[in-house]
This record gives structure tokens, C-alpha cells and sequence, in this order.
């Protein structure tokens, strides 16, 4: 890249880049797409945030979650992952499981869960004591941690809508006009939908 976003050079990665003038410019919509749904939804400044995982997800999550003065806590089995980006985004590093009444919002950034394996869920439903639940993962729309987390009274945010919130952000970036947010869930719901059925039919 001949440039890099400040926010890319944070999180130390690059998933969007765009032609400038001849020049290269690299930039990355993880953190504002990880933050679009919480806003309005989940009052960030003081909140005890549990971020479970320590790839790149993960550290996307912490500096957006940092940088919106929530105190964050990265538990994840990966010791030295987890107290490297601890490190690199100013917070704490802990191993897993969260302790219960710990946290305020839970964010999986582990793919646990994810098709085929959708039986599986990061954390033991009896741990899901906090008040907010966001599950990046997407395929499924509904994973047994958003399950588990509504049956124990936590409000849900899944991963669909920031994989949207980052799709209008990259689409924005690269032709400078709004998309239609709307069509764009539309989109990927009739995509996963199908993916399902073709799986499905496979078995």
C-alpha cells in the first residue's frame, strides 16, 4: 500500500483497499462495522466488555470497544495472542471462561459455532449472566450462543448485521454513495438461505 488508514495501522490489518490517483490506500471496516449495530442499542463508555478469542477479529473488536472507553477483557485459550493485543489496545487479558456477573456485553470473535458446527457454543449457558450478546458469527443467522444467551434474558445482536454495516461502508468508500442497507441484508439472507439448502440436499 502507498497509504494506510490510522484505524488499519491500529488493528494491523487491511481488508479494504481502493485506487487513488495511481496510489494504493489501504483501510479496514472491522471496527466501524463492529460498532454500527451497538449504537443506540448499548451504552459503550464504562461497560465491561468480555471478548472472547484473540485473532484478528478479536483485535478489531478491542480497539473499537477502547477506543469507545468500554473496559475490555480478552479471555481466550491463546495466552500470548490474548496479552499481545491486550497490550497493542490498552486492555486486559484473562483466561477463559469470563467469570459470571463480569461482564456487560459478551462479543464472540471465535468461530465456534459457525456451519457446519452449529451445535457448538464458546460458553457454557449458565456463564451468560451479562445483559448484551453479540455473536459474530453469521452462518448461522441464529447460533446457539444467541440462543442460549435470549433464553437466559440477554438482549442479542448477531453477526449478520455487521458483516451489512461493513458492506455499506466498503461499498461507500468505493463508489461515494449510500447503499441500501436493506437490500443488502436482503442479499445475504437469500445467499446463507441457500447455502442451507444446498447443504441439505448434499446430506
Amino acid at each position: 500500500m502507498d497509504e494506510v488508514y490510522a484505524v488499519a495501522r491500529r488493528i494491523g490489518a487491511i481488508n479494504t483497499i481502493r485506487l487513488v490517483d495511481g496510489r494504493w490506500v489501504g483501510g479496514n471496516t472491522d471496527a466501524s462495522g463492529f460498532l454500527a449495530p451497538l449504537k443506540d442499542r448499548v451504552p459503550l463508555r464504562g461497560a465491561r466488555v468480555a471478548v472472547l478469542g484473540s485473532g484478528g477479529s478479536a483485535r478489531a473488536v478491542a480497539a473499537a470497544l477502547t477506543s469507545s472507553q468500554a473496559q475490555v477483557t480478552i479471555y481466550a485459550r491463546n495466552s500470548v495472542q490474548a496479552s499481545e493485543i491486550a497490550t497493542t489496545t490498552s486492555c486486559a487479558a484473562a483466561p477463559l471462561p469470563p467469570e459470571p456477573k463480569s461482564w456487560d456485553l459478551l462479543v464472540n470473535c471465535t468461530p465456534v459455532g459457525m456451519h457446519p458446527n452449529v451445535d457448538e457454543t464458546p460458553i457454557d449457558a449458565s456463564l451468560l449472566t451479562g445483559r448484551y450478546v453479540y455473536d459474530l458469527v453469521y452462518n448461522p443467522t441464529n447460533t446457539r450462543l444467541l440462543r442460549e444467551a435470549k433464553d437466559a434474558g440477554c438482549q442479542t445482536i448477531g453477526g449478520l448485521e455487521m458483516l451489512v454495516a461493513q458492506a455499506a461502508e466498503q461499498f461507500e468508500w468505493w463508489t461515494g454513495r449510500k447503499p441500501l442497507t436493506g437490500i443488502m441484508r436482503e442479499a445475504a439472507l437469500k445467499r446463507l438461505a441457500e447455502f442451507v439448502r444446498h447443504e441439505n440436499h448434499v446430506v
